[in-house]
C-alpha cells in the first residue's frame, strides 16, 4: 500500500486522507469548496450521487465502470434533469443502489 501512495505522489492531483471521514463526503467538500472554484474538478467514480456535484465548465465525472464522462449537458440530455436536482429526484422515485424504495406513485417532472 505504501507503495501505492509514492506513484500517486508522482500524479498532478490532489491526496486527501482523514480519518473516520467517507471519501464521497470529502470529495463533495472539495468539489464545492471556494478555493477550487476555478480549478477543472474530474471525479472518478462509477457512483451516481456524484453526478449533484456537476457544474458547467468547472466539474464533470468520469465513471470508469461505464467507460462514460458525465456533465450537466449530457445529464440534461439523458435525464432531462439538471444535476442540482438529481439527487432529488432520485429520492423521489427511488433507487435500489441507495436502498432508496420508491413510497408513492409519483411522475418526474421537470425541476
Amino acid at each position: 500500500m505504501i507503495k501505492l501512495f509514492e506513484y500517486l505522489n508522482l500524479l498532478p492531483m490532489i491526496q486527501i486522507m482523514e480519518k473516520e471521514t467517507e471519501a464521497d463526503d470529502i470529495i463533495s467538500f472539495l468539489s464545492l469548496h471556494e478555493r477550487y472554484k476555478d480549478y477543472q474538478k474530474v471525479i472518478l467514480s462509477s457512483d451516481k450521487d456524484f453526478i449533484q456535484l456537476l457544474k458547467e465548465n468547472e466539474t464533470i465525472l468520469y465513471r470508469p465502470t461505464q467507460n462514460d464522462i458525465k456533465t450537466v449537458s449530457s445529464i440534461l440530455k439523458e435525464y432531462d434533469i439538471h444535476p442540482n436536482n438529481f439527487a432529488l429526484s432520485r429520492a423521489v422515485v427511488g433507487d435500489r443502489s441507495d436502498n432508496l424504495s420508491r413510497s408513492l406513485s409519483v411522475w418526474v417532472l421537470k425541476l
